[in-house]
């Protein structure tokens, strides 16, 4: 019998390729002035971090990550990983003070199957509205979990 996972994360990954554009007029910006050597100290250093920080946003949002879950696991899906968490390993669900577009971060901590915790912090999708279900899901799988649902 096969669980239907229900997804906790937003899908932000395909906003990585809408960073390619000002990743590629910078580029163009950069050999244009250089090959009609236009270029002075202000406008490198200026094209320099510009380039800089939306090479930083796309290595970040490549590198996000998909929450699911299930009735009996948490499943959290990245580019090159897949980890597969039993929601009785789940010890923390907060919410924290970070916040994107008005939007505030979660953070999951679980412990792993050699007895190391590791976490992840992502974008809930509001849309489907699957927090409480997940929080009470994992409420009967471990009775010592720590739910907070506010912050500062």
């Amino acid at each position: 019998m096969e669980n239907n996972r229900t997804r906790l994360s937003r899908n932000i990954r395909w906003v990585r390729f809408v960073i390619w554009i000002p990743i590629i007029f910078f580029v163009w910006v950069l050999f244009d002035k250089l090959y009609k050597n236009e270029m002075d100290f202000e406008n490198g250093v200026g094209l320099f971090v510009f380039l800089a920080v939306f090479s930083i946003v796309y290595y970040l949002l490549d590198q996000t990550k998909m929450i699911e879950f299930d009735s009996s696991f948490l499943y959290v899906t990245g580019k090159k990983t897949a980890r597969q968490i039993p929601l009785k390993e789940v010890n923390d669900i907060k919410l924290t003070g970070l916040r994107v577009n008005n939007i505030s971060l979660w953070y999951i901590g679980f412990r792993l199957e050699n007895g190391e915790t590791d976490s992840v912090i992502y974008m809930p999708n509001w849309l489907h509205g699957n927090m409480a279900e997940f929080q009470n899901l994992v409420k009967r799988a471990n009775k010592n979990v720590e739910i907070s649902n506010w912050s500062f």
